[in-house]
């Protein structure tokens, strides 16, 4: 979403609204990081952990959440297992977007590093009504996401540092059991050694193969994440407004070709919207329905946007079975 948006409020105010609305309806989550100015800054996606039991529900949980503020859910990205990244627009402007990125268990490559009773375990109230995770927890939280993400420590460590005490309490002993990683020392030089350690043991893992997963990826290639829009080459301005509006949220980017091939389906699976001018012989041939858009003629830039919103909003619904 662009730095500059002029619906931050809009959307800061939903965000909260969402984590006190779970709560009022006993699911306990807290957010994974970013709450310090309550979601009034830049944001886009916010990363929360719910308790396993909600999250299997999580879409139809988002669904009803956002029918009753105004809202629509148009995207649920199941990018792991016990993740999936909701994005959700308002109903009267779909550039007012965000995502609400949940977890039950944290996990990476088929291995789960943090499970969602110790995410949630011992979280502090925030002021406008949510939960955050305890210092403690947020610590290792970050540490081991930047070791599965195998990010630079130059990226991580000095936030990381800044963290209090509070934070620090039992991390060593944490990096201990169950990694068996050693600590020196609170310091630059002590994270970077303990943070290359444990991006060892975030590698590959053959749980990837277990059978939730391997139907979580058989669905994404069946009934792909992204879309192929068929939109006439003589309406730039309707290609630039859907561009500017769903790529880089609603997917994971937008690519814009002439002719759509049969090599654009790996884009699809890739959860990138594909704007075509026609489509090549066999392009759809097998292809979910849902994964192919013909714009209707004779719409305004602003109306596409809006039936594309709607499109994907009805296309949710039928693939996750909501009424």
């Amino acid at each position: 979403m662009p730095a500059s948006s002029p619906h931050q409020s809009r959307i800061a105010e939903f965000v909260r609204g969402y984590f006190v609305w779970l709560e009022q309806r006993g699911i306990s989550a807290a957010v994974l990081h970013g709450w310090e100015d309550a979601f009034e800054g830049k944001i886009s996606d916010i990363d929360h952990v719910m308790d396993a039991a909600a999250f299997r529900n999580v879409a139809a949980t988002v669904n009803e959440y956002c029918a009753e503020s105004g809202w629509r859910l148009c995207q649920v990205l199941r990018h792991e297992d016990t993740a999936a990244f909701c994005v959700c627009s308002a109903l009267d402007d779909p550039s007012c977007v965000v995502a609400l990125d949940a977890c039950s268990d944290y996990q990476r490559n088929g291995f789960v590093f943090l499970d969602s009773n110790e995410l949630l375990r011992e979280r502090q109230p925030l002021d406008w009504g949510g939960f955050r995770l305890s210092p403690a927890m947020e610590l290792r939280y970050r540490f081991i996401k930047a070791a599965a993400k195998d990010k630079p420590a130059d990226e991580v460590i000095p936030g990381i540092l800044k963290m209090d005490e509070n934070a620090q309490n039992g991390f060593a002993e944490w990096l201990h059991d169950p990694w068996t990683i050693g600590f020196d020392a609170w310091n630059s030089q002590g994270l970077e050694k303990a943070l290359a350690e444990l991006t060892q043991h975030c590698g590959p893992s053959t749980n990837k193969f277990r059978p939730a997963n391997c139907g979580r990826i058989a669905r994404r290639i069946t009934r792909p994440d992204g879309l192929l829009l068929v939109l006439p080459t003589d309406q730039p301005e309707i290609r630039q407004a859907i561009e500017e509006t769903f790529s880089g949220l609603y997917f994971r980017r937008a690519k814009i070709t002439e002719v759509a091939s049969l090599g654009n389906r790996f884009d699809l699976i890739r959860s990138v919207l594909v704007i075509a001018g026609s489509t090549a012989p066999g392009v759809t041939l097998g292809l979910d329905p849902k994964s192919i858009a013909r714009l209707p003629s004779s719409l305004s830039a602003q109306a596409a946007v809006e039936w594309l919103a709607k499109f994907l909003h009805e296309r949710c619904r039928e693939r996750e079975e909501l009424r």
